[in-house]
């Protein structure tokens, strides 16, 4: 039986196969978790959440949404009142209710929905920003 000659050194192989294992992990890590944030309260008659993931840019008056990156999402729910506001790979944002109903402009209901986790969203935001008083 023949010996079969390395024409790698060992320790350059080594290197060569954590180098690779690093590349590959890293790769791994940039597509598989997305910052996401969620929000949660509840008392004897109200139970809320909010939930939000990517760039999501509101309005002056805090009343709406100006922008939000591809990808991007928010959820609130109150109580049995849903809405869910996302947007696609393009660029478009749509607004869906509880009961399926999918626009792209808030009705009223929506819309009151929308303030309400607006402000929620906004007050921690305002949070994390301050600093940590001693």
């Amino acid at each position: 039986m023949k010996k079969s000659k390395l024409l790698i050194d060992p320790g350059t192989l080594i290197t060569i196969m954590v180098a690779g294992v690093m590349l590959a992990t890293s790769l791994t890590s940039c597509h598989t978790e997305k910052n996401t944030t969620t929000i949660s309260m509840s008392t004897d008659n109200v139970s809320m959440k909010v939930q939000y993931s990517g760039l999501i840019t509101f309005n002056t008056d805090k009343t709406g949404i100006r922008s939000m990156s591809p990808g991007s999402y928010l959820k609130y729910k109150k109580n049995s009142d849903k809405l869910m506001v996302k947007c696609d790979a393009n660029g478009n944002i749509t607004y869906e209710l509880y009961d399926g109903s999918i626009s792209t402009q808030p009705n009223d209901q929506s819309r009151q929905l929308l303030i309400d986790a607006i402000k929620i969203v906004s007050n921690e935001q305002a949070k994390q920003k301050s600093p940590v008083k001693s």
